[in-house]
């Protein structure tokens, strides 16, 4: 008998994968402002850390305060932690396979806040990484699998030796190294 994990094919099968259901969009909504929101907080902090580093003196005798106890890098972990929860909300009511990609939208705020909050030179090769990876999760959304089924150990083994998969691992592999 072949080996399954996960819930069952019928479980991961349910309402909030049907994008006609509206808490899917409620979920789809949740997620891209939750990770444009804690992006947000991600570079208050920094905008903190940066501001704090500058009242040091070169000697390290300055009595500045830990960094915890500024009440800007305090703002900016408050954003943070609301943002996480939109996140969590888009969980509740959405699929992790749509919810996944949405956050690759945190890339291009990061670009946002980096370049008018902490005066951020944005360079050629950010602006193209950052459009290769939204390119290809654009690619993976647009190329998944709608169908829910149940995956074995079986046919996860028989995946990962096709040809495409095997030619692609190898590549990432070569870039690695």
């Amino acid at each position: 008998p072949a080996c399954t994990f996960g819930p069952p094919a019928a479980a991961m099968c349910d309402a909030s994968a049907d994008a006609t259901v509206p808490d899917f969009w409620v979920g789809v909504f949740a997620s891209l402002v939750g990770s444009i929101i804690l992006n947000l907080g991600i570079n208050l902090q920094k905008f903190a850390h940066g501001r704090i580093a500058l009242r040091e003196r070169p000697d390290g005798e300055s009595k500045v305060p830990h960094y915890v106890c500024d009440p800007m890098w305090q703002f900016g972990f408050a954003i943070f932690l609301v943002g996480n929860l939109g996140d969590a909300v888009g969980l509740t009511f959405t699929p992790q396979s749509v919810i996944t990609p949405i956050g690759s939208v945190s890339l291009v705020s990061n670009l946002v806040f980096a370049r008018i909050l902490l005066k951020e030179e944005i360079g050629i090769k950010t602006l193209a990484s950052v459009a290769l990876i939204i390119g290809g999760v654009v690619l993976i959304v647009v190329s998944a699998n709608a169908s829910c089924t149940e995956v074995t150990v079986d046919s996860l083994l028989a995946r990962w030796r096709r040809t495409a998969f095997v030619a692609f691992a190898v590549c990432h592999l070569a870039l690695l190294a």
